[in-house]
């Protein structure tokens, strides 16, 4: 039986990031890779994104160094079990391997509806994009897409301008109202319909069903809503099982880790969707996260004890809008309004009494870092000291 300086157990963003970490101080350490996909680790965000506006499929990979001859990948067979006493893993095809240091990146995995799942896709992997896209190559269809997040509203866009005739079923009263304003979530909402999607608010499907033509959503309500399949973002469950029968996890989900990556057993670490760090309640499950701990955790593991402190920011395309948040962007906050044109390019801020807690640029760039600035001083704030603070290069607003 091999034993490899590091084992990574998946073969996502984190894992891409703990290899970059662990090179940053050991270049010739033994890495094994072992990934439940047949991929090598790719990006993420372009799935719901510009993959389908166009993006190349060949730019989804990750950059790992190909001539790195310590670097070692076996995909498409899952580890089944971790042996910590042992210091050993074995995967689901019956091969073992050794480990000095062992990283536990194993992401998520989407939500499922009730019902048979060869005509409802949930987008997360990039081979449940390949089976959408087989379905959707060849003519317009009728697509049912449920859930109000981040999936759901990317998926309901791109799937619009692309020239197919979408439903989107959401619980919510209205679409974003658990983030944004009403300026702007009128706006956005105003514009979907405007492209065709019809908006189905304050409705729970509960499951997925076969017709003769297509599938039909089963609701909360008895109402029947048909297409010729369905599209469903509702929400994302940490992959620890594996975890937790290696016993890292306590009773709620995901892996409990240190600023440093480090679980309940010596050796053992874990980053990116599947870990929660005690900073990162939001944006846990974001592609900077996945990339800034990931790094962190892997120079940990490579001997240089690297803390994860950043503040995780977020990011979505909508149409022709796109906009990048920090910290808690929830309306259950005040939000300060701070438009250059309202609901087309301004900055939102969140308080939380005098304290700042979150920060939503929509339609201006380049603005994460003073949003994080703001957001790491915790003293009291009004909202007329935070008027002007982050703006577009250039504007004169």
């Amino acid at each position: 039986m091999a034993t490899y300086s590091y084992v990574i157990i998946g073969a996502g963003m984190s894992a891409a990031a703990a290899v970059q970490g662990i090179r940053d101080h050991d270049q010739a350490g033994e890495i094994l890779i072992v990934g439940q996909e047949v991929f090598p680790p790719y990006k993420r965000p372009p799935l719901s994104k510009g993959l389908w506006r166009e993006e190349r499929i060949e730019d989804l990979w990750m950059s790992n160094d190909v001539q790195d001859s310590h670097l070692h990948l076996h995909l498409g067979d899952p580890v089944d079990e971790i042996q910590p006493d042992e210091h050993r893993i074995r995967t689901l095809g019956g091969l073992s391997w050794g480990y000095e240091k062992l990283l536990l990146a194993t992401g998520g995995h989407a939500r499922r509806l009730a019902g048979p799942p060869d005509r409802a896709f949930y987008p997360g992997t990039l081979s449940e994009h390949i089976r959408l896209w087989a379905q959707l190559r060849d003519k317009a269809r009728k697509i049912l897409v449920v859930g109000g997040g981040f999936i759901g509203s990317e998926m309901a866009a791109a799937l619009t301008e692309k020239g197919h005739q979408v439903t989107w079923v959401i619980s919510e009263e209205e679409p974003f109202a658990q983030w944004w304003p009403a300026i702007l979530r009128d706006r956005v909402a105003q514009t979907y319909r405007d492209h065709g999607v019809d908006i189905r608010s304050g409705i729970r499907v509960e499951g997925i069903e076969h017709t003769k033509d297509g599938v039909a959503a089963r609701t909360s309500n008895d109402l029947r809503l048909s297409a010729d399949l369905a599209v469903v973002g509702i929400g994302w469950v940490p992959n620890d099982d594996l975890a937790r029968s290696a016993g890292l996890c306590d009773e709620g989900p995901g892996i409990p880790v240190d600023e440093f990556g480090q679980t309940s057993q010596p050796n053992i670490f874990a980053c990116g969707d599947v870990a929660f760090a005690p900073n990162a309640e939001h944006g846990r499950m974001h592609e900077d996260h996945a990339l800034s701990q990931g790094r962190c955790v892997g120079a940990t593991m490579a001997g240089t004890q690297v803390a994860y402190t950043d503040l995780p920011f977020f990011y979505s395309d909508l149409f022709s809008w796109g906009y990048e948040a920090v910290g808690d962007i929830s309306t259950r906050h005040q939000i300060v309004e701070d438009w250059v044109n309202p609901g087309e390019e301004g900055v939102l801020y969140y308080l939380d009494g005098t304290r700042l807690v979150g920060v939503l640029n929509w339609n201006v760039w380049e603005g994460v870092a003073m949003a994080r600035s703001l957001l790491e001083r915790r003293e009291p704030v009004t909202p007329e000291a935070l008027r002007g603070k982050i703006r577009n290069p250039g504007s004169s607003a």
